[in-house]
């Protein structure tokens, strides 16, 4: 079994997959600025590896890092793009340079964002397409990206995958997606449980996945890690939803009944984000969305919040 790093351990995604590692029986070692509120860890550091952690003191007995950590909202990237920079870029160059000095032939797999692609004549986006980021997210994502491959194509070091996530949505069990956060399905919660209407901002269409295939993909990633790595792949189910539809699936699988109102799309975001999964199922050989159904993402959202609610 390997010990590995997962930083962003205490965000959606990040404790997903310190679950998963734990079932597979990995040691994890949970890093986050913010307070844990799972237990699927062996040890927990509250740390700011910005400015004061000692990374070189944990990497020297680790075997991979799965770096999660990041500002991830969309309109906070328009509200506020020097935080986003300072912190998913400046800060990642730094986090950078210490595997780079103490470590560097560590596999890293890096948690990008299909904001990377920005809006084109593009309907269906391979990995291999123009990058082209709308926002400042994306853009902090795509030189995040440029700086993991020149490191890797320059000097052989810092092995590594950056995994473009698309829509990531489901739970597992008792971890999952807080209603507080602005996404889809949790924006649905929020309404359904409050029973407040639901605010449709236009009808865009959407490539959505299961947290956990995401979860198994980055796994897959980091055991398929060679000594000169450095690819993009997408992380998405190849299906595109519009969101009316979805609306209608969690009224559906939820039961529940909600009252809409529609308005404006929202600046900055892209009408039709749609991923080819081709390459990233050429890549890694034995891994396929397989949880990646509407029934699935609905059911398993929903089990996590009348868990965290106690509903």
């Amino acid at each position: 079994m390997a010990r590995y790093i997962v930083t962003g351990a205490s965000g959606y995604i990040g404790s997903v997959l310190c679950k998963r590692l734990k079932d597979l029986n990995h040691t994890v070692i949970a890093l986050d600025v913010d307070p844990i509120r799972h237990s699927y860890y062996d040890a927990f550091l509250f740390q700011d590896y910005k400015d004061k952690f000692d990374l070189a003191l944990l990497i020297k007995k680790t075997d991979g890092i799965f770096h999660l950590a990041a500002s991830s909202l969309l309109n906070p990237s328009l509200d506020d793009p020097l935080s986003y920079y300072e912190n998913n870029v400046a800060s990642f160059y730094k986090f950078l340079r210490t595997i780079n000095h103490f470590r560097p032939k560590m596999p890293v797999v890096f948690a990008s964002s299909a904001a990377v692609y920005g809006e084109s004549a593009e309907t269906c986006y391979a990995s291999s397409s123009a990058c082209r980021p709308i926002n400042p997210y994306g853009f902090t994502k795509l030189q995040a990206e440029q700086a993991l491959n020149d490191i890797t194509k320059y000097t052989g070091k810092v092995p590594h995958i950056s995994f473009r996530f698309f829509n990531v949505v489901g739970g597992y069990g008792d971890v999952g997606h807080s209603i507080e956060r602005p996404a889809i399905l949790t924006s649905l919660s929020r309404a359904a449980i409050n029973k407040k209407e639901f605010k449709r901002f236009g009808n865009n269409a959407r490539d959505y996945i299961h947290v956990l295939d995401v979860c198994s993909a980055m796994i897959a990633g980091m055991d398929s890690i060679t000594a000169d790595t450095s690819i993009s792949l997408n992380l998405c189910s190849g299906t595109l939803t519009e969101t009316k539809k979805v609306v209608d699936l969690f009224q559906r699988f939820t039961d529940k009944e909600l009252k809409i109102k529609k308005a404006e799309n929202r600046a900055g975001d892209p009408e039709i984000l749609k991923g080819d999964v081709t390459e990233t199922l050429d890549y890694l050989k034995n891994w396929s969305p397989v949880h990646s159904t509407w029934k699935d993402m609905i059911e398993s959202h929903w089990e996590y919040v009348k868990y965290a609610r106690k509903l």
